[in-house]
């Protein structure tokens, strides 16, 4: 089974609400894009759920001012089913607008 809880043009960071399916472990599947201003810098997407980190995606942008697809992150989770804040937030140099889009979906 699978539910999309984020499917949204940016800028970041983005927050949502919504009810964790599964005591069980779920996967945490993170898709979307970025830019910045200067060469040769590294894209970062910080993925929480809770206030907790899951982890980061990383592209390296060799050239600035162009959006990058960034690669798709798979974080797996263990928690109580309850209400969960899910946060995706970009890292310093990492810049996202409306030109942007990010997916997250639960796979359980």
């Amino acid at each position: 089974m699978s539910q999309v809880v984020i499917n949204q043009a940016g800028p970041l960071p983005i927050k949502q609400s919504f009810m964790w399916p599964s005591s069980e472990s779920i996967i945490v599947a993170v898709s979307g894009s970025a830019w910045t201003q200067k060469p040769n810098t590294l894209l970062t997407l910080q993925v929480m759920v809770d206030d907790k980190v899951l982890g980061t995606i990383q592209q390296l942008a060799a050239a600035a001012t162009t959006h990058l697809a960034l690669p798709t992150g798979f974080f797996a989770v263990s928690r109580q089913i309850s209400q969960a804040v899910l946060t995706l937030s970009a890292g310093n140099d990492t810049i996202t607008d409306a030109n942007d889009h990010f997916t997250v979906a639960l796979i359980f």
